[in-house]
């Protein structure tokens, strides 16, 4: 029996087909320009899919809406994220691109691999990433050693590349930040507290927010602090927080804000709010992550409008369009402008030419 489907979800999401395999539906995010897999349950019965991995979006309606756990296989703007050495990259990027339907379904022959579809759209332009009917641990690197077992992957080798300046620490092992996110996870909480849970499913943002083993990309956190003298740095939730403990590991600088936004949802968190801050006649330098570049336009918009002068830095962007739409970006260890990559935006390769170029 196919599940109910929510009236409100049509304002942000495109219903494309009910996927029997993932009990879920694929659907297509206006707001994130890519698809999702959705689905739809009663408050009382979500507990057991938030601990499959799934996690419930914000929501006021009695139908919770569920989207699936996801996980990276490949990624040309953040080399961390990939299971093969560096010069493996490009060659394993193109395969799994084009043949992951088929690696699935050997898999599924050898090992407990969970069902799973890749996430089509813009978004393979630069990352292959999968839904997964429940979370499942390295399935990245089992389908890449199984590639290799299998002799499946071509042979070809991006030689005579130099390793990124960048390395990574969880955030419990961040010292110079301890202070900030023990007073940040106090604040936190008090403030979360006070939010109804018809509004803000809490398991999810403690699972990105209060997990002390998120990893923190470091090594580039130096050089943004460097562009201007800003007066605040400004974080977006929910990958804002591990970004703001690199940064004030590196550069020890306390002059920071959160902000709590989610483009779609109304999400009023005490202290995590734009009407918070002060930011007229300030300089600010606005960090998130960044897929279509709408959060960070939307933030810096704003922040116009309340009399500040925003400065937009968008982190390992993945989308084509928000680069124009960005003052800096970091893309593999390199802080960017569009000026800088605007040459290799015409050709389809324009993800795979930028790391080649960035990794010569």
């Amino acid at each position: 029996m196919v599940m109910k489907i929510p009236k409100q979800i049509y304002r942000n999401y495109k219903i494309l087909n009910y996927d029997r395999q993932m009990e879920s539906f694929r659907c297509y995010s206006k707001d994130h320009k890519r698809d999702v897999f959705l689905r739809f349950e009663k408050k009382q019965n979500i507990q057991n899919y938030i601990k499959k991995g799934w996690y419930a979006l914000p929501s006021k309606q009695e139908l919770k809406i569920l989207r699936s756990p996801e996980a990276v296989l490949a990624d040309l703007t953040e080399v961390e994220k990939n299971p093969c050495p560096l010069e493996r990259i490009i060659p394993w990027f193109n395969f799994i691109k084009n043949n992951f339907e088929e690696l699935i379904r050997i898999a599924n022959g050898k090992m407990f691999i969970p069902e799973a579809k890749i996430i089509r759209g813009r978004l393979c332009e630069t990352q292959i990433r999968v839904s997964i009917k429940e979370k499942h641990s390295n399935i990245s690197q089992k389908l890449y050693r199984l590639a290799v077992e299998l002799n499946l992957l071509p042979r070809i080798k991006i030689l005579n590349l130099r390793q990124p300046l960048i390395h990574y620490s969880k955030i419990k092992n961040c010292i110079n930040s301890k202070k900030m996110i023990a007073d940040f996870k106090k604040c936190y909480t008090k403030s979360v507290k006070d939010v109804n849970d018809n509004n803000l499913c809490l398991d999810y943002l403690k699972s990105k927010i209060l997990n002390d083993n998120v990893l923190v990309p470091m090594g580039f956190w130096k050089n943004i602090a460097s562009l201007y003298p800003f007066d605040k740095f400004l974080f977006i939730f929910s990958s804002g927080f591990k970004y703001a403990v690199g940064f004030v590991e590196e550069t020890n600088c306390k002059n920071i804000e959160f902000i709590e936004y989610h483009k779609g949802y109304n999400i009023d968190i005490n202290g995590f709010r734009l009407k918070d801050i002060n930011v007229r006649n300030k300089k600010i330098c606005i960090i998130d992550s960044v897929y279509t570049g709408e959060t960070i336009n939307y933030i810096s918009d704003k922040i116009k409008r309340m009399g500040g002068k925003p400065i937009k830095v968008g982190i390992f962007p993945k989308y084509r369009t928000s680069l124009r739409k960005l003052d800096y970006f970091v893309i593999i260890d390199r802080l960017l402008t569009y000026k800088d990559v605007h040459r290799f935006l015409k050709n389809n390769n324009w993800a795979l030419n930028i790391f080649r170029n960035i990794l010569n």
